[in-house]
């Protein structure tokens, strides 16, 4: 099918013709619903409202069958997302015919969709230098400066683009977005806000924008606003259940990759939590929504125990074993060790998790079964035999295992192990007294900077 059967005008269509049939199309099909169908309309519409970029698909219609038939099959494996395929085959037809900028403008679109995006940089820039008056070659050019990371080059190009077509949602949210990684939020919100009453005016609505209104709020680190476009989008599902995936597989990725950029702030982590506890009530099949909200949630009990000065390493390392979930000799063997530490000093410890089950209550939930034993004198006695027994009984069937794990919690040295495995007499007992072993090199605390020179925190860097 041609563009113009596409967009259902004759060859003969008015600009205004084509725009309306455009935005009818755009109703008909929304983005969110009709993702590939929207691109076909809106790649037409780009390229048959403006006057060069119709002179070129209508020379393009007229080139050899050889190469017409190439740039067909270029545009079907495309749509099976085989972009290595179509850029092989699209580059035979813009050798064949290097003056039809048509064919350059979708091998550009072929690499933003392959992120290829020092290709689509050279090659919008190229296009825009020769029509410096096409909104899409400018837009186009705008969102592979963002996906290289060029942002402070990205902004100009997305308003310029805007300036020539300002109902181009997706050049919109581009231009939010780029805001919003220079800190600019203010700005970004105030882009958005024009945007949603152009839609209003053009009696149009987009889930696209709502999203990015969504995603907007993790910049803020606020829940309540993120709260008011869970409400809204949640209406867009409820007329519509079948975009539900399309809203989670568009939300997911951004939030991973801005809790990857900031470090796991602690408030992002509460909006991401919101956010995604909110998807999983929505979708709760989906496994890895499942994971993603456990994830986070492991992540925030963890940062609220070490922002906590009250709360001691043992159970800050206790918490981390229970959260691997891995089941291993090693870890069963340092969950033991661990687990000696609250024994020490008994009464010490049963002051401690008093707190920890005021303060972090999910935490303390995570080993309460160990921890109530702890609490309550009657059952610490028989918990202490237990350990021991097993210590024992691990020390004798897994010693290399048992003794990189004494290293770990206890920092035993070689002659300390030697000595351990002699007996008891004058050794390393983790229910006595005994001195602590100094360390050749000064202890690097979870806090402390990474001595790797990174600038990261010990625990966030070499100390994971």
């Amino acid at each position: 099918m041609t563009y113009y059967e596409h967009l259902q005008v004759t060859e003969n269509a008015s600009k205004m013709e084509i725009k309306k049939a455009y935005f009818k199309l755009v109703k008909q099909y929304p983005p969110e619903k009709y993702p590939e169908e929207f691109k076909v309309f809106r790649k037409a519409y780009e390229v048959l409202s403006d006057d060069n970029a119709r002179e070129q698909y209508d020379k393009l219609c007229k080139v050899p069958d050889k190469y017409k038939t190439l740039y067909d099959t270029a545009l079907h494996v495309m749509e099976y997302e085989d972009y290595e395929e179509a850029i092989r085959l699209l580059k035979e037809v813009v050798k064949a015919n290097p003056d039809l900028e048509i064919l350059n403008s979708l091998l550009g679109d072929i690499y933003l969709e392959n992120e290829n995006s020092g290709n689509a940089v050279k090659i919008f820039e190229r296009l825009v230098k020769q029509e410096p008056d096409n909104a899409a070659y400018q837009g186009k050019l705008a969102q592979a400066y963002s996906m290289r990371g060029y942002t402070r080059k990205a902004i100009p190009q997305f308003e310029k683009s805007l300036e020539m077509d300002p109902d181009n949602i997706s050049f919109l949210g581009g231009l939010a977005n780029a805001y919003a990684d220079i800190n600019a939020v203010n700005k970004a919100r105030d882009i958005l806000s024009k945007g949603f009453q152009r839609l209003k005016d053009n009696n149009l609505d987009s889930l696209d924008l709502h999203i990015c209104a969504l995603l907007l709020c993790t910049k803020q680190y606020d829940v309540n606003i993120a709260q008011e476009q869970l409400e809204i989008i949640k209406k867009s599902i409820e007329n519509d259940p079948a975009i539900k995936d399309y809203v989670v597989d568009s939300i997911i990725p951004s939030l991973i990759k801005t809790l990857n950029e900031n470090d796991q702030e602690p408030r992002l982590l509460e909006v991401c939590y919101h956010i995604v506890s909110w998807m999983n009530e929505l979708i709760p099949d989906r496994e890895d929504l499942a994971n993603t909200k456990h994830e986070l949630k492991k992540s925030i009990i963890m940062n609220a125990l070490d922002e906590d000065n009250k709360i001691p390493s043992h159970v800050f390392l206790l918490t981390g074993l229970a959260f691997r979930e891995c089941g291993c000799i090693s870890c069963k063997i340092e969950t033991m060790l661990v687990q000696t530490n609250f024994i020490f000093e008994i009464e010490t410890s049963r002051k401690d998790l008093k707190y920890l089950k005021e303060k972090h209550p999910d935490a303390y939930d995570i080993n309460k079964q160990f921890y109530d034993k702890i609490i309550f004198p009657q059952k610490t006695r028989r918990l202490e035999e237990e350990i021991h027994k097993n210590m024992t009984k691990y020390q004798k069937k897994y010693p290399l295992e048992f003794q990189e794990a004494l290293s770990n919690v206890f920092d035993m040295d070689d002659q300390e192990y030697d000595d351990y495995e002699q007996g008891y007499d004058n050794t390393f007992d983790p229910f006595e007294e005994s001195e602590p072993y100094v360390r050749d090199q000064p202890k690097i605390g979870r806090n402390d900077p990474c001595p790797c020179g990174s600038g990261k925190k010990y625990k966030k860097c070499c100390g994971m």
